[in-house]
């Protein structure tokens, strides 16, 4: 496999700064603004060639002919536009949402939706079960629930393995752990079937992709480093690893469903998401709002430093003082989504036979059923460069009232201030194994196709609902 596509932090070549001196994000938009000003020739410049449309896989399983359907917990950004790419190509797609209000407009954009809010008491319906019984494609995107510690069972004695801090809302629901599992035992009973199989009945098919979309999060801190799918997962927040948490969970419960079938048959992709941007949910959206300003950030001049010679960090800070953000396109997500999906098709895929004789040797839990990507572009950045990039291709060169230092020096204090950790995350496996072609390799093509109104993946009627 190749080998990671990021270089080692490189500085820049221009004369030395003098110590004090801060460079504005007002200063660096200015600058961009002039370069990359808002006509469409200079800007192709940076887009390049049109984005291409995504490749859904097809609609008609080849093995039955029968339709595929998507099932999505949890209808947000990242899964709408995976339902609506699937819809636009033929599939049936539905999926969960919070409230009655939601379901509506979700129904009025061709997208069935059922209410489930677990944590409220509210369950799926009937039809709900129905529909997630009759998926073949199941996604699952909505986080996992922290557990109560003045709840939690301190019984357990020594040696004894601790309960997760955490708990995955679906895998808690006794009616959509039955649905899952029962579209498997159906399929067990029926794998050799010849016809029966064929005219499968919606109750009957086989789920053949399970997927759950986690955070590039769980793998902490690793001091500015390259990371892989294979790394150490070193969650340094309540919320990552409850992320973690989940994972394994669904790792666990796909393991053992598959073991008690007595035969692998479903695929669980686990997605470690990048901060997800795209079509009104971008630094061009932060930037027109001002919202920046309100968080206050802004680095000390040398006046104001404190005795170790850090600037104080400002509330809500912990974003800006990262050297490498990890972010994806919405578009380039759900491409990485559809290629997974469409790979799923080839039961007996050869890179997936290599790779569970190649591990088998030093690995005795590998299973190529189970399977993690990344889902990251080319370049992480700190939050305030993709900023100013943003700032200069707004009309009128919006003037933001933050500051940040040199990148240098911002880079440096990031590694000491920043309880969230720094790490550069590769996305080789999802190119190699899955043959992406990211439309959007960095956020300077993401937001330039946003800034020139580039709204895939969605349609018209899904831009309102997000």
């Amino acid at each position: 496999m190749a080998t990671a596509r990021f270089p080692a932090p490189v500085r820049r070549t221009c004369s030395p700064s003098p110590p004090n001196r801060v460079t504005s994000l007002s200063r660096r938009a200015s600058a961009l603004a002039f370069r990359c000003n808002a006509s469409a020739s200079s800007r192709a410049a940076v887009s390049g060639a049109p984005t291409p449309a995504l490749d859904a896989p097809p609609a008609s399983d080849p093995r039955t002919g029968a339709t595929r359907s998507l099932f999505c917990f949890g209808l947000g950004y990242t899964s709408l536009g995976l339902a609506e790419t699937l819809r636009r190509a033929g599939w049936r797609v539905a999926g969960t949402c919070r409230s009655a209000e939601r379901a509506r407009a979700l129904e009025a954009a061709g997208i069935p939706a059922f209410v489930w809010c677990p944590d409220e008491r509210e369950f799926l319906d009937d039809a709900g079960v129905a529909a997630l019984r009759d998926a073949t494609h199941v996604l699952v995107s909505v986080p996992p629930t922290e557990r109560d510690h003045h709840s939690e069972d301190r019984s357990k004695g020594p040696g004894e393995e601790a309960a997760p801090s955490s708990i995955d809302p679906v895998l808690a629901d006794a009616a959509c752990v039955a649905a899952l599992s029962r579209a498997r035992a159906v399929s067990s009973e029926r794998r050799d079937g010849g016809e029966d199989q064929k005219n499968a009945t919606p109750k009957t098919r086989r789920l053949q992709w399970l997927a759950y979309l986690s955070s590039t999060g769980v793998y902490g801190d690793h001091f500015g480093n390259v990371v892989d799918e294979t790394s150490r997962c070193v969650p340094t927040t309540a919320k990552t690893r409850a992320r973690l948490d989940a994972e394994r969970a669904w790792e666990a419960f796909a393991r053992s469903e598959n073991a008690s079938g007595g035969f692998k048959n479903v695929r669980l992709r686990v997605f470690r998401l990048g901060g997800v941007y795209g079509p009104r949910r971008s630094l061009l959206d932060a930037a027109a709002r001002g919202t920046e300003t309100e968080t206050n950030v802004k680095r000390a001049d040398s006046k104001s430093r404190s005795s170790s010679g850090r600037a104080p960090r400002a509330k809500n800070s912990s974003r800006f003082s990262r050297a490498f953000v990890a972010r994806c396109h919405v578009r380039d997500v759900v491409a990485i989504l559809c290629a997974s999906a469409r790979l799923a098709d080839d039961e007996d895929d050869a890179r997936f036979r290599d790779a569970d004789s190649n591990a088998s040797s030093s690995n005795a839990f590998f299973d190529s059923n189970v399977r993690t990507y990344n889902a990251a572009d080319d370049a992480p950045a700190p939050r305030a460069v993709a900023l100013a990039f943003a700032a200069a291709l707004l009309a009128g060169q919006k003037t933001l009232n933050v500051s940040v230092e040199s990148e240098a020096e911002a880079e440096a204090e990031a590694r000491v201030v920043n309880d969230r950790g720094e790490k550069r995350v590769s996305n080789e496996r999802a190119k190699t194994e899955l043959g992406v072609f990211f439309a959007f390799p960095t956020y300077k093509e993401g937001l330039t196709a946003i800034a020139d109104g580039d709204t895939s993946p969605f349609s018209e009627k899904t831009l309102d609902l997000l």
